[in-house]
Formats: structure tokens, C-alpha cells, sequence
């Protein structure tokens, strides 16, 4: 008699049914149900969402002070970011140096050099007029953009 029978009935499979957490409309009672998130990491969260106005990729989580990496990789397949089309942007043509500043990725100065030159040379219509600006490298064009409008006033 072997004392540990080998079980070869196939057990009938049970999906595991993946409710994803948004991670740009979520409050933290719903962040906290992701595996990885406490609430602390939640308000983190939170608090960072509200420095950059929407996530626009799970990979942004990694800037967020106090996540480590193995937790990232946990909590990514419970999260979506969802449409951010809808969501709050930086109208690059009627912000001021102040709205830009709040941002997370623009600092001050660099808000204040955008503004300066839309008012000496008229409103911006794409990237390719923020390109002209000295001291805008592409990798600083390439975080922000896709927190920009540029509707006209």
C-alpha cells in the first residue's frame, strides 16, 4: 500500500476572474484590493496621481516613492490605466507658469521658459513648437507630452 496514492483525476479548472483596479479613477479603498497595495501605498499613490494628473502607464508606478520592483510586477496584471482622453490636461496655450509648475515632471523654471515663449511667439499647435525651445531635450518632451492640450484660447 503506498502511503501517498498519486491523484491522477483531473480536477476541473476555475478561472480566476481578474477584476482590474483603474488605476487613474480609483480611491483607495479600491487600491488597497490590489495585491502589493496597503494603504499607505495607496495614499502614495493618490498623492503622486495628483502631482501628474493621470497615469498614462504602469511603468509610472515605479516612481512612486516606496514601491519596489517585485511588488510592481504583482500588482501590474490587477491594474489598467483606461482612458485618459477624457481626463484633466494641461492646456499648454492658456496655462500659466504657476499651473505648469504644479506639475510633476515640469519645475518652475522650465514653466516659466514655455511660458515666456508662447507670449513672444503665439501659441503653440504641436510638439514641434515646443521642440524649438532651448533647453527642452526630447526625453523631457517625450514625459510630458501626453499631459498636453493645445487647443487654442
Amino acid at each position: 500500500v503506498n502511503p501517498d496514492p498519486i491523484d491522477t483525476r483531473k480536477k476541473a479548472p476555475f478561472p480566476e476572474e481578474t477584476i482590474l483596479v483603474n488605476l487613474n479613477t480609483a480611491a483607495t479603498t479600491a487600491l488597497v484590493t490590489v495585491s502589493g497595495i496597503g494603504p499607505k501605498t495607496a495614499r502614495t499613490i493618490l498623492k503622486y496621481r495628483s502631482r501628474i494628473l493621470f497615469f498614462h502607464s504602469l511603468d509610472q508606478l515605479a516612481e512612486v516613492w516606496g514601491i519596489r520592483p517585485e511588488n510592481l510586477e504583482r500588482m501590474k496584471p490587477q491594474l489598467e490605466i483606461g482612458n485618459t482622453t477624457d481626463l484633466p490636461h494641461l492646456n499648454i496655450n492658456t496655462a500659466t507658469g504657476k499651473d505648469l509648475g504644479r506639475h510633476m515632471y515640469i519645475d518652475y523654471k522650465i514653466a516659466d521658459r514655455i511660458v515666456a515663449y508662447r507670449e513672444q511667439h503665439g501659441a503653440f499647435t504641436g510638439r514641434t513648437d515646443l521642440e524649438k525651445i532651448i533647453g527642452l531635450d526630447a526625453e523631457f518632451l517625450d514625459k510630458i507630452e501626453p499631459y498636453l492640450q493645445f487647443s487654442l484660447p
